[in-house]
């Protein structure tokens, strides 16, 4: 399914990075179709710094098939993102309680499919970072640790909080969630990575499994 007919079925969340980037390319070339275009440009955003566009508009540029005005485009839409909602800082926010880590997930607590997102902390516990780390169906959503502490590692992380949502509004952790949670965690004692809350949300509340 292509990535506008996703998005008219199924809703703007369920479509993933590359497809979101495949709206804005549109077209490929004869040697590269839109979806490599757009892999190629999220490999290229995994590694630059959001502070840093303008070197990401340069790298973004070098792509063949990408010219001036679609790079201008997808920059631009990180930018309008970056400046309407930073969920890279969460404004720095000192995280100590469950009942403070749950209130940073309030914008996936309806959503119609199972979202995971993970807030990367400092040792003093002030998030770093938060993003979205996969979208699920409407009722599962894969916790893969490997991608979650990779991430951590390039962030220099002291420990993280990982969050998804229950669209069904019951928030109790059902036995997978604990699984993983339980997974999860001793792949982060192994690198010496904190795992510090696994939080379920929902539209009637919230649960914290650890």
């Amino acid at each position: 399914m292509r990535p506008r007919e996703k998005m008219t079925q199924r809703g703007v969340e369920s479509l993933s990075v590359i497809d979101l980037l495949s709206l804005i390319v549109g077209s490929g070339t004869s040697k590269q179709n839109y979806q490599q275009i757009a892999k190629k440009i999220t490999e290229i955003l995994k590694k630059q710094d959001l502070e840093d566009l303008q070197g990401t508009f340069d790298e973004i540029l070098q792509i063949k098939g990408i010219g001036a005005s679609k790079a201008c485009a997808i920059v631009a839409s990180l930018e309008i993102g970056r400046r309407l909602y930073d969920p890279s800082l969460k404004q720095r926010k000192k995280v100590t309680t469950s009942s403070q880590a749950a209130e940073l997930f309030n914008d996936i607590r309806e959503k119609r499919n199972e979202v995971l997102q993970c807030v990367f902390l400092n040792a003093r516990y002030e998030s770093l970072r938060c993003e979205t780390v996969s979208i699920g169906s409407i009722d599962q959503v894969g916790i893969h640790p490997r991608e979650i502490i990779s991430r951590a590692l390039e962030l220099n992380a002291y420990g993280i909080i990982i969050c998804h949502n229950h669209p069904s509004g019951d928030h109790s952790p059902s036995v997978s969630d604990r699984q993983a949670t339980q997974r999860l965690n001793k792949a982060c004692e192994l690198i010496g990575i904190k795992l510090i809350d696994h939080i379920i949300v929902s539209k009637n509340g919230w649960t914290s499994i650890l």
